[in-house]
């Protein structure tokens, strides 16, 4: 989303507002419909691949889906770009989750109220926002994790190894 966008007096989807309901087309075409009304935690991460610290830190929301992947709470990536581009970037950043495409004139990202990128959003099994983090911020993608273990017993949440040089905030 370009800076003018971003000054069209949106203010930021906040915590206990509705997540909306979505459909958006997969790398390979494929529409893929988005119920935040369904069990479990889900995540949803909107960047762009010229976004610096979403090269950066992508990887490290990626981990999220990692972890959790392999359940059928949704943890998706969200491209403000075309598809070829967000197809470059996840298999040159290694991120392995699945990537949904928002290009211009980006009807989620609007539907959102994104400000910028990246965005990382944690939505609740009654579709409710509870997380939000407009930035990399550690603690928000460990509270996203501590809510995804919570849906599931005996998974400890943790992310990152204390031995890690992770941002405690990463601006984006």
């Amino acid at each position: 989303m370009d800076e003018a966008q971003g000054r069209a007096g949106m203010t930021q989807l906040a915590p206990g507002s509705a997540a909306p309901a979505f459909t958006l087309p997969d790398l390979e075409g494929r529409d893929v419909a988005f119920d935040p009304i369904a069990p479990g935690h889900k995540v949803l991460v909107f960047y762009n691949s010229s976004c610096h610290t979403c090269q950066i830190c992508m990887p490290l929301f990626d981990r999220l889906f990692t972890r959790f992947g392999d359940d059928p709470i949704g943890v998706y990536a969200i491209a403000q770009e075309s598809p070829e581009r967000a197809r470059a970037f996840a298999r040159d950043r290694g991120v392995t989750m699945p990537h949904l495409v928002d290009d211009r004139p980006y009807p989620v990202s609007r539907a959102y109220k994104l400000m910028n990128v990246p965005t990382l959003y944690v939505i609740d099994a009654a579709g409710q926002v509870v997380v939000v983090s407009p930035a990399f911020v550690r603690e928000h993608v460990e509270q996203a994790a501590d809510l995804m273990a919570s849906d599931r017993t005996g998974l400890p949440p943790t992310l990152f190894d204390d031995s890690e040089e992770i941002p405690l905030i990463k601006p984006g």
